[in-house]
Formats: structure tokens, C-alpha cells, sequence
């Protein structure tokens, strides 16, 4: 019970705080309002407030309106790839996991979170290779 508890709170403060970090982005905006990437980053962070919550149909249409004015985030293709999992569209979850990896090749998270598809389907050797690409 007290870990489920925990896990809420936890899950309640993460959300506070990429919905605080969106609103920062959206004030940054205002300062800087030919800086495209600024909305891109607001739009993620909401999405990641999304997903916290749960509300992954939401998260999924944000960080697709993220991607959309900056292809490259692949901050917003990892998080595409959790929220698409939470949805249970894992091929869809695969290729934007990837798509993260194959953007930022020294970043670990990606490759986890294929691995971690693979462990959840009881393929522990489908995982390896992703293990193995991790960053030393």
C-alpha cells in the first residue's frame, strides 16, 4: 500500500513539475517569440505532465505537435515512445525509441526503453542487443 501511495505522489509531483516547466517555456516564449524551439520545448513538457498523469492519448497528440516545429528533439521522440507504450501501440513505441537513439547515440535512455519493451514481452535475448549498445 505505502509503495502505491509513494508512487502516486511521486507520479502527482512529476506532473507539477513539467506542467511549472511548460509554463516557464511559455513565459521564455514570450521573450523570445521567433524562437520556435521554446513552443517545441512547452509542448513537451506538457506532454511529459501527460504521461505522468497517465493521459496518454494527450501526451501522444503534444509531442507530435512538438516534433512537428522541431524534427530533431529527440527528447520528444523518447517521450513519444513512453506515451505510445502507455497506450500499448508498442511497435509505434519501437520506432520512436529508436528514432531517439539513432538522434542522440550517447544518450542511454532509448536503448533502456527498447530493452525494457523486450523484458516486458519475455524476450530477454531481443534485449541484449540494446543493452549492449548502451554508452560506456
Amino acid at each position: 500500500m505505502c509503495l502505491r501511495l509513494c508512487a502516486v505522489d511521486h507520479q502527482r509531483a512529476e506532473a507539477a513539475m513539467f506542467s511549472s516547466l511548460a509554463e516557464a517555456f511559455k513565459a521564455l516564449g514570450t521573450m523570445r517569440p521567433g524562437d520556435a524551439s521554446l513552443q517545441a520545448k512547452m509542448l513537451f513538457c506538457q506532454a511529459r505532465a501527460h504521461i505522468a498523469a497517465s493521459e496518454f492519448p494527450q501526451a501522444i497528440e503534444g509531442l507530435n505537435r512538438s516534433l512537428a516545429i522541431e524534427p530533431e528533439f529527440a527528447c520528444s521522440y523518447n517521450a513519444l515512445g513512453v506515451a505510445l507504450r502507455g497506450a500499448g501501440r508498442l511497435e509505434e513505441a519501437g520506432r520512436a525509441f529508436e528514432t531517439a537513439s539513432k538522434l542522440t547515440p550517447e544518450w542511454a535512455s532509448p536503448p533502456l526503453e527498447i530493452a525494457r519493451q523486450f523484458i516486458n514481452a519475455g524476450d530477454l535475448r531481443g534485449a541484449v542487443p540494446y543493452w549492449r549498445r548502451l554508452p560506456s
